[in-house]
């Protein structure tokens, strides 16, 4: 199947169809190894003269994403402001960027500035600082927040476990946990980390586990990984 999308690649190439934003997008869809997107979107821009579409920057600042290519990302940052404009989608794309390169005051000057966000936005923002060890400004967007989805919950706790504050990570679990949130093997293996690293976690989630169901499943998953 690869082989026959190279094919189609060298005859959109030769066609000139190349030209037209839906195929070019589907191309870079079809290549999915981020270089050779990265390589379809440059060819775009300098073949065509085709203004970009929203689906065109927001795969390939993925690409950049992936690749950390900060170069590109500005790049193509630049050209959102000049000729695409920005929108949520976009948006949330940059700001995922530019927080995965380190660039943390551009990711935030976008993110203050978006007009609307949603929580992919907030859980972006808050998992950059949370990987450039900025736990309280993490936890100072966590609690602004509007809406928290279990990933965001997650990304909190585990910033905290991987920090070593296992106090805080535990706090945060329990309010979870009185939020009705229900947590997944992700929640779980955040925790077991700190189990592993600090086995007095465990009794620390006796005391403050508000569910006798909840406390048995961390006992049940930290004597399996415990075991292994």
């Amino acid at each position: 199947m690869v082989k026959e999308g190279e094919k189609i690649h060298g005859y959109v190439l030769k066609s000139g169809v190349w030209f037209d934003n839906y195929v070019g997008n589907s191309v870079m869809d079809m290549c999915g190894r981020y270089h050779d997107a990265v390589g379809v979107y440059k060819k775009m821009r300098e073949d065509s003269g085709v203004k970009s579409d929203e689906a065109t920057v927001v795969s390939t600042l993925s690409a950049c994403t992936a690749l950390k290519s900060l170069e590109l990302g500005k790049e193509i940052h630049r050209y959102i402001v000049e000729e695409v404009g920005f929108s949520l989608i976009i948006g949330n794309a940059l700001v995922d960027m530019y927080c995965k390169c380190g660039c943390l005051m551009l990711a935030r000057q976008i993110f203050d500035d978006m007009p609307t966000k949603n929580v992919i936005c907030w859980t972006s923002m808050v998992s950059g600082y949370v990987n450039s060890s900025q736990l309280d400004e993490a936890r100072e967007l966590f609690e602004r927040s509007p809406i928290r989805d279990l990933v965001l919950w997650t990304t909190m706790i585990n910033g905290y476990v991987q920090f070593s504050r296992f106090d805080d990570a535990m706090d945060l679990f329990r309010s979870m946990q009185m939020q009705r949130i229900k947590p997944d093997k992700y929640t779980l293996v955040a925790l077991l980390t700190g189990c592993a690293q600090l086995p007095d976690l465990l009794s620390l989630c006796d005391l403050r586990h508000p569910d006798v169901k909840g406390r048995k499943r961390i006992h049940e998953a930290a004597s399996i990984k415990l075991s292994d």
